[in-house]
């Protein structure tokens, strides 16, 4: 990692071991560390900039969908900000990006 490099970090709970030790790896490397949690958890009290997703979740579902899609959101919103920042270099990137995948394929795969 460089000192310019970004993380982003998402976790429901914002307590996970794995995650908060690769948070702490990334911080110490330099880099910024963007999280979203929920508010006042130990991921949220580490990242450079957090950003706070509370949502509560139906205990009986199988699946924590609304958190889900929240996050989701959230990654959006950070992807479009980033593109329309870097778009001039975006752009190069892209065609390098479809110049590369158009080299995987294989003949008469279209």
């Amino acid at each position: 990692l460089r000192t310019e490099d970004v993380v982003v970090a998402i976790s429901q709970s914002g307590e996970t071991q794995a995650l908060l030790q690769s948070v702490t790896l990334a911080r110490e490397a330099g880099a910024k560390v963007i999280g979203v949690a929920p508010q006042k958890t130990s991921l949220s009290h580490q990242c450079s900039i957090p950003i706070s997703v509370n949502m509560e979740e139906d205990l009986q579902a199988f699946t924590p969908v609304s958190s889900r899609i929240a996050h989701l959101v959230v990654i959006d919103v950070l992807a479009t900000g980033v593109a329309r920042h870097r778009k001039p270099l975006l752009k190069e990137h892209l065609k390098r990006l479809e110049k590369s995948q158009r080299a995987l394929r294989t003949p008469g795969a279209e």
